[in-house]
C-alpha cells in the first residue's frame, strides 16, 4: 500500500519533467519513449533483482539498489541546465 502512494505522489511529476523538457510538437513521442524506457528498465532490474537475490540474498540486492538510486540523483542533479528538445 505505501509503494502505491508513493508511486502516485511521483507519477504526475514524472510525467510533468518529461513534459516539460519536450516540445509540443514531440510531446507524445518523448511521453511514449519515456514510459518505454522505463518499462524495458523495469523488466531488466526485476531480472537483475533476482538474480541477486538467489545468488547473494538480499543485502547485496537492496545494496546494489541503493547505488544506483545515488547515481541516479547525481544524474539528475547534472540535468538541472537541460533545454527543452525543439
Amino acid at each position: 500500500m505505501i509503494y502505491g502512494l508513493v508511486y502516485a505522489m511521483v507519477e504526475g511529476s514524472q510525467s510533468a519533467f518529461v513534459t516539460d523538457l519536450s516540445s509540443s510538437k514531440a510531446l507524445g513521442t518523448s511521453l511514449g519513449a519515456y514510459y518505454g524506457a522505463v518499462g524495458f528498465a523495469s523488466i531488466i532490474s526485476g531480472a537483475i533483482a533476482g538474480v541477486l537475490w538467489q545468488s547473494h540474498g538480499a543485502e547485496a540486492t537492496f545494496s546494489f539498489g541503493a547505488v544506483l538510486a545515488i547515481l541516479a540523483a547525481l544524474a539528475l542533479l547534472q540535468m538541472k541546465n537541460v533545454r527543452p528538445i525543439a
